[in-house]
């Protein structure tokens, strides 16, 4: 859940938030001891958060690792995002379009690709995107409804 409020904050350095958090260069090396492929990406990503951008490449060889893994494919592009918008944009188009309507990694995908439009500076886009899938998508739930209708409206 840290992970993905860490995602979400805006101008903030992860970093910053890592120290908040206590989570220093020992937390990942605690993680990656876990079978969790899951959890080792996330040990990955606060070593990325704490400067160690040679971690990414691990994170890659682990959503390899997990091709057929939606939600491994899903924190790859969470973490490409910073770094590499275009490769994390494709990733999250393949999930969004392949996954049900209406489910979390179906928003999630959305979210992810709203998120980058914004990040690249098409604003326009993901304003449209947004009020596209308003239209088209019912929701169940509050929290995605209201972020798709935060970006639509402002």
């Amino acid at each position: 859940a840290m992970a993905e409020a860490l995602d979400e904050t805006e101008g903030a350095k992860p970093s910053s938030w890592c120290d908040a958090l206590g989570w220093n260069s020992s937390t990942p090396a605690r993680l990656l001891k876990q079978r969790d492929p899951r959890t080792q990406i996330l040990a990955h990503r606060i070593r990325i958060w704490l400067g160690d951008n040679e971690s990414l490449a691990s994170v890659r060889e682990l959503a390899k690792n997990h091709s057929r893994n939606a939600a491994m494919q899903l924190l790859l592009a969470k973490a490409l995002a910073p770094s590499n918008t275009e490769e994390s944009t494709q990733i999250a188009r393949r999930l969004a379009f392949g996954s049900k309507p209406g489910s979390e990694l179906y928003f999630q995908a959305r979210w992810l690709l709203i998120r980058n439009k914004i990040k690249t500076g098409d604003t326009p886009g993901a304003q449209r995107d947004a009020k596209k899938l308003l239209a088209a998508q019912p929701f169940e739930s509050e929290l995605w409804k209201a972020r798709f209708e935060d970006v639509a409206n402002n």
